[in-house]
């Protein structure tokens, strides 16, 4: 099959977002499909056949869009935002110092002027992406290799939505998978209007789109009742390739080591709960600090920092800021268990990222740390399905951190013992996250219903 992928992100240096797309991509062409691949041309995907362990043989074609990436729009608009940051400065400035500046003190913005601002914003955004698809389109005019059997876009941001919007218009037969890692309209994180905005324009790409996949069960049931058609689970996986240069190790010394890889956003994502599980054993006499190791490797290491300040001074933490995506794989091979946070909100629920999936293929134990105020269901049943590791659930914390200190101590006990750690992986489910059986279901979806 002929299939059209777009994806701004094409570099697994630039996150997890570019993983999903990027492994769909290996796996579909390693089944024999020709694939084509529309990126920003700052993600321009140059160690893909390196990283994903391909020859040139498998060379898909590539199409890298600098509209995708950085377009005039863009530029304006971040000029018009340096100016209004530079005068909220400015304002601060004068305000602390009123006694010797001659500045007037800003006036309090009034109730109407936020929301012309919010409006402006909101819009402005629509305007923006606009632009991006109209630029985009214009590169790609009539240089496409193929008619695509389907084109297969890849959320966030927007813009690969519209723009593959677009493409089905030039190319009625082929079948639109419109792929959210996330969704666009967030209660959590976004205002009122631009809330209803955002799912305004989600709407749009469900009445348009032939199927939409998300990541999780209960983002497929909340997408279906805001009007996806077909909307169906392709969750985020694993690809074992990428551990196969890395030795399965554990620490060489006698300190059960804790790591956690990737981004800990503040206000949300909280390990507290596992530090004041610590600290409560160290205090009961059950665990030496001097025996414990934490390992973080991210962006957020000042968040890290924060949560863990709590904890003694024998307890060795290791705080390496952002390294490199294969780094990062050794440092979990490295490990002894791998701490992952989740927070679950009535706004949030449902998320099942990526980051499981890379744990799963480190063969090591995983310890999620879930808070916030709503049930992780979905979550908590995929790790128990995996026999991988525990979940600490915030909901009832009563019973889950009496559980959380006793995993602790069980694999704390069998470290010090030198025995292997407790990890009992069911193969046949875990299997179904593989990137191979994911490439594959992605096509079967696809030709069920052409």
């Amino acid at each position: 099959m002929k299939i059209l992928i777009v994806a701004k992100f094409w570099d697994s240096s630039a996150g997890i977002g570019a993983l999903r797309p990027m492994k769909i991509a290996k796996y579909l062409i390693k089944a024999g499909h020709d694939v084509a691949v529309i990126c920003g041309d700052e993600y321009a995907g140059f160690d893909f056949f390196e990283s994903q362990r391909l020859d040139e043989s498998y060379k898909p074609h590539y199409f890298q869009l600098p509209a995708f990436s950085y377009s005039g729009i863009v530029a304006k608009e971040d000029r018009l935002y340096k100016r209004r940051n530079d005068a909220k400065a400015v304002c601060a400035s004068s305000s602390q110092n009123s006694a010797t500046d001659t500045l007037k003190k800003p006036k309090k913005q009034s109730l109407l002027n936020k929301l012309k601002w919010l409006l402006y914003k909101t819009l402005y955004s629509s305007f923006k992406i606009n632009n991006t698809v109209k630029c985009s389109l214009k590169a790609i005019d009539q240089k496409l290799p193929f008619e695509p059997d389907i084109i297969f876009s890849s959320f966030a941001p927007e813009e690969v939505h519209f723009l593959a919007m677009k493409l089905k218009k030039m190319y009625p037969h082929a079948f639109w998978i419109a792929d959210f890692r996330d969704p666009m309209a967030n209660a959590l994180t976004q205002s009122p209007l631009e809330y209803s905005y955002k799912l305004y324009r989600q709407k749009k790409v469900f009445a348009k789109a032939d199927a939409v996949t998300v990541v999780s069960q209960t983002w497929r049931d909340e997408f279906a009742s805001l009007g996806a058609k077909n909307a169906i689970t392709l969750y985020s996986g694993f690809d074992t390739d990428d551990f196969a240069d890395l030795k399965q190790a554990s620490p060489c010394d006698e300190k059960l080591t804790f790591t956690y890889t990737g981004s800990l956003y503040p206000g949300l994502s909280d390990l507290t709960p596992f530090f004041e599980a610590l600290n409560e054993l160290f205090i009961e006499g059950a665990i030496d600090p001097a025996k414990i190791r934490l390992v973080y490797a991210g962006a957020h290491g000042a968040e890290f920092d924060s949560q863990s300040s709590s904890l003694p001074k024998e307890v060795e933490i290791i705080n390496h800021g952002l390294v490199s995506r294969k780094e990062s794989l050794s440092l979990l091979m490295h490990s002894d268990i791998l701490l992952h946070a989740l927070f679950c909100y009535p706004q949030t629920r449902g998320i099942i990222t990526g980051k499981l999936g890379e744990y799963w293929a480190s063969g090591k134990p995983v310890l999620a740390i879930i808070t916030g105020t709503a049930r992780a269901d979905e979550f908590i049943s995929i790790l128990e399905k995996s026999g991988t590791g525990f979940s600490y659930d915030e909901t009832c914390r009563d019973k889950s951190f009496d559980a959380l200190k006793r995993y602790i101590i069980s694999q704390y006990s069998k470290k010090m013992s030198g025995t292997l750690l407790q990890y009992s992986k069911s193969y046949d489910f875990v299997s179904s996250f593989d990137y191979a059986y994911i490439a594959k279901s992605m096509t079967i979806i696809a030709k069920g219903n052409m």
